[in-house]
């Protein structure tokens, strides 16, 4: 740290080395806590999401394909009155 902030902030050298130590392991924590995070947003985006979706998307092309058939056989039945 230059000399002038170092008075500028009234820090003495112990002071420093002091609160150097502990902003380390806070910063240190909280990239963990940042990469674990982000691990557990994109687990939840990517995998568990997904197959929900892709479960969602099974189920309507189901019911679409009962939707078309259904209206084919209502069209036979139409023209045939």
């Amino acid at each position: 740290m230059p000399h002038w902030l170092q008075t500028l902030l009234m820090l003495r050298e112990d002071q420093l080395i002091r609160w150097g130590r502990a902003i380390f392991w806070v910063c240190l924590m909280a990239g963990v806590f940042f990469a674990l995070a982000s691990v557990f947003t994109y687990r939840l985006v990517n995998v568990r999401l997904a197959e929900m979706v892709e479960w969602q998307v099974q189920t309507l092309a189901k019911d679409a394909e009962v939707l078309s058939a259904n209206s084919a056989s209502e069209k036979r039945l139409l023209a045939s009155c």
